[in-house]
């Protein structure tokens, strides 16, 4: 009798866990849609990252007008029109180096807040705490928040933002101006204005 009262127990137990089971699978799951994550590092950050390694050659890509685009409660600007023109680039200039050498891309955003930062997710970047290869390099500027907006200054604040940052990256060295890497400008619409500007005070680096 005592062991028919101990499976009878265990019996009770099995029934009550088969009705919560049956009910939990009766339940619709619901998913929620993940929010777009950026990884992103500040001009510093990247700075470090290329410093223990050797720069042959850099190209510089700025945009034109870009059209803004809406995203969940934020507004952010499409400046990446021409990342499949960086991305070529890149890939050609990975082949043409062979195995001796790299070739990375930075991808170079600035949000609705004119805040500015690297989008290490779509960037191509030297491998932590390596150090001693040498490649080229591809930087494609964002300057949307500035391209779309009416008035006058954009273009050349987007210029002197440009040269800054070639400066901060080390691809620029006011100092040294005859030890500047050789570099390479694409400018499309506007951004050949933007391009303009920072050439320019490049320029006077050797004056």
């Amino acid at each position: 009798m005592k062991r028919q009262k101990h499976f009878g127990g265990a019996v009770r137990k099995s029934e009550s866990w088969r009705r919560q089971f049956a009910t939990t699978r009766r339940r619709k799951a619901k998913l929620e849609e993940l929010e777009n994550r950026f990884l992103l590092a500040s001009t510093a950050e990247i700075a470090s990252q290329l410093a223990p390694h050797t720069l042959t050659s850099a190209t510089v890509i700025t945009h034109g007008w870009q059209m803004l685009q809406q995203s969940n409660d934020s507004q952010l600007v499409a400046g990446d029109a021409l990342m499949p023109l960086a991305q070529a680039i890149r890939i050609r200039s990975d082949l043409e180096n062979g195995l001796d050498a790299s070739s990375w891309l930075l991808d170079y955003d600035v949000d609705g807040q004119l805040v500015g930062s690297f989008d290490t997710a779509s960037s191509v970047l030297p491998g932590m705490g390596t150090s001693g290869e040498s490649g080229s390099l591809v930087v494609l500027f964002d300057w949307a928040s500035g391209a779309n907006r009416l008035g006058t200054g954009w273009v050349e604040a987007a210029g002197e933002a440009l040269f800054t940052q070639l400066i901060d990256l080390g691809l620029v060295d006011p100092t040294n101006p005859t030890g500047t890497i050789p570099l390479h400008f694409i400018g499309h619409g506007l951004g050949a204005a933007v391009t303009s500007e920072a050439i320019a005070l490049c320029a006077n680096m050797s004056e």
